[in-house]
């Protein structure tokens, strides 16, 4: 019988991208776009899949309210090296509430002419697909499908 564990290799378990302070960055070889996934708080978001040197995927998730970097990641093609770069918070009148918000402002880094090469050639037969998450539900939706509510309910 074979021995599955040395015969495969263990599923690679993307990373999440960490942008907490002005100037965290996160770079490589776009391999991968997921539409539809709902981040923790219930808010749509769109997945980009950057490969690393080490064979490792970094997800970068960017809200749909990122109009400009989303609508530009639309000209990237898979294989190309793209790099994200926060560059802080800004400060924005949300007219609806009449109160002040800030939200993350990024920087988009790509060029059609920098490409893994090497990625490429191993996968011009095979290239990725967008991902599109469907019946993607959050704790939220769970608890109020759960335990509904109406107007005799406390909570």
């Amino acid at each position: 019988m074979v021995d599955i564990f040395k015969a495969t290799t263990e599923k690679v378990v993307p990373k999440w991208a960490k942008f907490a302070v002005a100037g965290d960055t996160a770079q490589g070889t776009y391999v991968g776009k997921i539409v539809g996934q709902k981040d923790g708080f219930g808010w749509e978001q769109i997945i980009y899949q950057l490969l690393q040197d080490d064979g490792s995927i970094v997800n970068v998730g960017m809200g749909l309210n990122k109009k400009v970097l989303n609508a530009d990641m639309e000209r990237v093609k898979f294989g190309q090296v793209v790099g994200f770069k926060f560059k802080g918070l800004v400060t924005y009148h949300d007219k609806r509430l009449n109160k002040e918000g800030k939200v993350k402002d990024f920087a988009l880094f790509e060029s059609p002419t920098v490409v893994n090469e090497k990625w490429l050639a191993d996968n011009k037969d095979n290239m990725p697909q967008v991902t599109v998450a469907t019946n993607v539900a959050t704790t939220s939706d769970k608890l109020n499908n759960e335990f509904p509510t109406d107007e005799k309910t406390p909570f």
